[in-house]
Formats: structure tokens, C-alpha cells, sequence
């Protein structure tokens, strides 16, 4: 008798504990497919995902303080805590269709979630995929060209290198710098002249807010195996020292030279004088790029210009067509082509500089 109810003791334990399980759901951001450390899982028809890997996905991270998570996004804070559907940004509340959950020492949330950060428009879920889309990020610090440091330059955008003219036409030239002009856009090219005086100003600048304190965030894709996906998102800190007059960056493990300066304008100021602080931005941030399209095996030959043109918002962004080769698992050999855009951007948060690398399918 006592081992009967002892029997129905446990059955009723077990039935009042929740059920979760691993969902056959497919996840893209961006419109790539993502492989998360953490599986999402699914209960009474809720989705349910790792806090630490929905932060990853918007590059960013969770602190803890006592029994509360805090989550920065966009200069906004959202705290929540386990087993409780309110959501609070600032003196704004949310409430969520269910409680967050700790299980195995971590947090899961509702996907919804992603609706209160992000907004409805960059969250779809239909027909087992789950859709993420993830928007420029926002820099707390402006950043006004009016503020910057010019100086004269022998080339300039009235006075081209010899080697730009040859990669490009008049008509295309003058279509760059009217855009530009229109949109509010730098627009840089390759050119070693003022190499000195441009290392010598990032070289001023390292010991002093923000340059002091670099991070780079990026995905990391796999554009070997047909279709690509990506497998995680990493934060790295960037240092960045001289050899020479040359500008060498350490980034996590990785360490290279670049011998290249994107001296850049801002032609709705001035055709002439180059932009110093811009200069060096622009440099670290083609820099990033090229690394970013090497580690991945990504391509670029096809969209080649001889212009690089990035935003002047408070975010200042670059973009970059690129496309990878890749193969199926099994023994075709056949080729697949998959376009992609690089997204390049130029976070000033306070005390530090955030540089993100993102990338979205075409």
C-alpha cells in the first residue's frame, strides 16, 4: 500500500512538472541560416530561447544583478527576471504571453521578446521558420563632420590619383561625389600620401576615449558547405599598435598589417580637404572588411569600385557586396553561388568604440 501511493505521488510530481522539448523550428537572421549552442525549445505551443544567445544575435550581452537580467540594446535597458511575463525598459513595461524560465542554469525567454526589442516588422514566424532581422545599431555619441580636422591634400576628389582615373570613368567618378553630396556620404579612396600624417593622428588618439577601449563584434558563417549558416557571433577587442608608419591590428588571436590609408572627404564640406578623423575611422573600418571577406572565403572581384563610401549619421555604416562558392554534402562538385551584403558599422558608445560586422543575404 505505502509503494502505491508512493507511485502516485510521483506521477503526480511528474505531471505538474512542464514539459519542455526541442522544436524542429528553423532559425535565420538576416535571411541566413543560424545554428544556435543553446536549442530553442517549445511548450504549449511557445517558443523559447537561450537569453545569452538572443543577446549574442543582436550583438550585445546580459549582465546579472541579483535575480534580475539586463539586457542593453539601442541605448535602451530591458530587465526581466525568471518566472515573471513583466519586461521593463526603463519606465516602460511589457508584458509577455508567458513567464521566462531557468533550466540547467540558464534563462530560456519567448521569442516575442525579439517583437518588444526589435518591433513586430523584424520578427516572422511562419511554417517552422523563424525569421530574424537585425537593423543598424545605434551610436549614443553624434558624430558631426563640421567637428572633425581637415587638412589640404595634393590629391583630392578635384585631383584624383593617376591609378583611380584608370580604374573608373568621368561619368562614374562624378556620379560618386554628386551622390555623396546628395546623401550626405563620405566616400574615400586609396591613397598613401598623407600616410604619415593620418597614422600620426591615430597614433595621438590611442591613449584617449574611445580609441582606447575597441571592440569588434561578427558573425562567424561557414560559406563552404551549401547552404551557408551561420554558427555563432563573437566580441573581440581590437588593439591596434605601428610598424612604421604602417598600421598592425590584433584582433582576438589574429594579428596583420595594413599598408593602406582610405583617405576620405566629405564632398558636401569641401572637394579638397581631407577629413583626418574620418580618414583613420574609414582605414580601420576597410581594414575589418578585408579581414572579415579573407576569414570567411567571401568574394568581392565582381562589385570592385575604386570608391568606398560609408554614412555620416551617428552611426557611420559601409556596405559591401560579396558572394562565397560553396558545395553541397555529397559528391557533385557543382557549385553554389550565394550573395551576401557586409555591413560595416562604426558604433561611439560612452568610453568606447564598437565596430559591428554583420552580414545579410541579398
Amino acid at each position: 500500500m505505502k509503494n502505491y501511493i508512493k507511485l502516485i505521488c510521483i506521477l503526480c510530481l511528474l505531471l505538474m512538472t512542464p514539459v519542455y522539448a526541442n522544436t524542429q523550428y528553423t532559425l535565420k537572421v538576416n535571411d541566413i541560416s543560424y545554428q544556435l549552442s543553446t536549442p530553442l525549445i517549445e511548450r504549449n505551443d511557445t517558443l523559447y530561447m537561450d537569453l545569452n544567445e538572443l543577446a549574442n544575435i543582436l550583438f550585445t550581452h546580459v549582465t546579472v544583478d541579483e535575480e534580475t537580467y539586463v539586457l542593453n540594446f539601442q541605448d535602451k535597458t530591458y530587465e526581466l527576471k525568471a518566472n515573471v511575463k513583466t519586461v521593463s525598459k526603463g519606465i516602460e513595461k511589457y508584458i509577455l504571453s508567458t513567464s521566462p524560465v531557468a533550466i540547467d542554469n540558464k534563462v530560456y525567454v519567448p521569442i516575442e521578446l525579439f517583437e518588444i526589442i526589435l518591433g513586430k516588422d523584424n520578427l516572422d514566424i511562419a511554417q517552422g521558420n523563424i525569421q530574424i532581422t537585425c537593423p543598424t545599431l545605434f551610436s549614443r555619441n553624434s558624430d558631426s563632420p563640421e567637428e572633425h580636422t581637415y587638412i589640404p591634400s595634393p590629391y583630392n576628389l578635384n585631383n584624383l590619383p593617376k591609378h583611380i582615373m584608370a580604374l573608373s570613368t568621368e561619368d562614374t567618378i562624378t556620379n560618386a561625389i554628386n551622390t555623396a553630396i546628395t546623401n550626405k556620404d563620405y566616400i574615400s579612396f586609396l591613397d598613401n600620401s598623407n600616410q604619415t600624417k593620418v597614422t600620426n593622428y591615430l597614433r595621438s588618439r590611442l591613449t584617449f576615449s574611445p580609441y582606447n577601449n575597441i571592440q569588434v563584434s561578427y558573425r562567424i558563417i561557414n560559406t563552404h558547405t551549401y547552404p551557408n549558416q551561420i554558427t555563432d557571433t563573437v566580441t573581440l577587442p581590437l588593439k591596434i599598435d605601428f610598424y612604421g608608419s604602417t598600421i598592425r591590428l590584433k584582433l582576438g588571436e589574429d594579428q596583420w598589417t595594413y599598408p593602406t590609408i582610405w583617405s576620405t572627404y566629405y564632398p558636401k564640406r569641401s572637394l579638397a580637404d581631407m577629413d583626418l578623423q574620418k580618414s583613420v575611422d574609414t582605414t580601420i573600418m576597410r581594414a575589418l572588411y578585408e579581414y572579415y571577406r579573407n576569414k570567411h572565403d567571401l568574394r568581392d572581384d565582381k562589385y570592385f569600385s575604386p570608391f568606398t563610401i560609408s554614412s555620416s549619421n551617428r552611426t557611420n555604416e559601409m556596405l559591401h557586396d560579396a558572394y562565397s562558392i560553396s558545395y553541397r554534402n555529397d559528391d557533385t562538385l557543382k557549385e553554389y553561388e550565394t550573395s551576401y551584403t557586409i555591413s560595416i558599422q562604426r558604433i561611439h558608445q560612452s568610453g568606447k568604440l564598437h565596430f559591428v560586422i554583420d552580414i545579410i543575404s541579398k
